[in-house]
């Protein structure tokens, strides 16, 4: 988890962290850490509350505590099938142009 938050903040800057937030319920399903802590998860400001609420999480959680096996079969992303690729305008007009797109091409679909 950690990993994953310092990767976005290393890609997107300040605005990475807010992009992880969605992601804390994915890591958590099937674990019985309780709503205060997805909670807090969710609204994490920086890489340093998130290595806090982190420590305090290993800290107050049954190091035995596994993985509900019924949470296996739930499902972990949206359930209305295959959503359509949609490209920025302009993208297949010049495929040898490695510059990716700009930071702003997914605030719309971002969640963030």
């Amino acid at each position: 988890m950690t990993r994953h938050a310092h990767l976005l903040v290393d890609w997107a800057g300040p605005h990475g962290i807010r992009d992880f937030r969605k992601h804390t319920g994915w890591y958590l399903k099937g674990y019985a850490t309780g709503p205060a802590i997805r909670d807090a998860l969710q609204k994490v400001r920086d890489l340093d509350h998130l290595d806090d609420l982190l420590t305090g999480l290993l800290e107050a959680c049954d190091p035995g505590m596994g993985l509900d096996p019924a949470s296996l079969r739930v499902p972990r992303s949206h359930r209305n099938g295959p959503k359509p690729v949609v490209l920025p305008a302009g993208w297949l007009e010049s495929p040898e142009d490695a510059t990716p797109p700009p930071l702003t091409a997914e605030v719309l679909v971002s969640g963030g």
